[in-house]
């Protein structure tokens, strides 16, 4: 609902006996893209593995995002690239070839990926002298108790459940960098 309301849209459930209905409605119009915007959505990986780092020229942090769901990905890395710079890894093993070549001050993370999961990426992580004073922020669909644990047995900083909003995540990531800063 929260995305949907961003994009000035409504997501009503219909409520029966049989089925449970949504009903997302979204605005039609035309949005233009300036010329700014346009070169960020044609950027390309230079070979296809490594991604670019989208570089913001106000902040000095970077924040290393690490999500298989390309959507989700474009998503957060768009709210976050205003305030800080931004570089983005599709799984736990893209990620620490990406900590190993960049100066990183925060890593937001989903759990649920390919070839290495969240909390076995964050457990190298927190195990790694050169990287355990990252803070790491796990973004995940898990929302039982025993995951929550997992994820702070790994090492994690914070734990947030999708779906989420981004002003939460935008405090956390703030709360967790002002405090590594102190």
């Amino acid at each position: 609902r929260s995305l949907a309301e961003l994009h000035n849209g409504t997501l009503v459930l219909e409520e029966s006996d049989e089925v449970n209905r949504f009903h997302l409605t979204l605005p039609m119009a035309e949005t233009k893209i300036d010329s700014h915007e346009q070169s960020e959505t044609n950027d390309t990986k230079p070979n296809g593995n490594m991604p670019m780092k989208e570089k913001n020229r106000e902040s000095d942090y970077t924040v290393l995002l690490v999500e298989d769901d390309v959507e989700m990905l474009d998503f957060v890395k768009k709210c976050l690239l205003p305030t800080y710079n931004i570089l983005t890894a599709e799984n736990g093993l893209q990620a620490l070839g990406i900590l190993s070549e960049n100066a990183v001050h925060l890593i937001v993370t989903d759990v649920m990926m390919p070839e290495m999961d969240g909390f076995e990426f964050t457990r190298k992580v927190k195990s790694d002298v050169n990287f355990s004073h990252i803070p790491v922020i796990l973004l995940t669909a898990k929302t039982n108790v025993q995951s929550k644990v997992q994820g702070f047995e790994t090492g994690a900083d914070a734990y947030i459940e999708k779906p989420f909003s981004i002003e939460v995540l935008m405090a956390q990531v703030a709360n967790l960098l002002q405090s590594r800063e102190k």
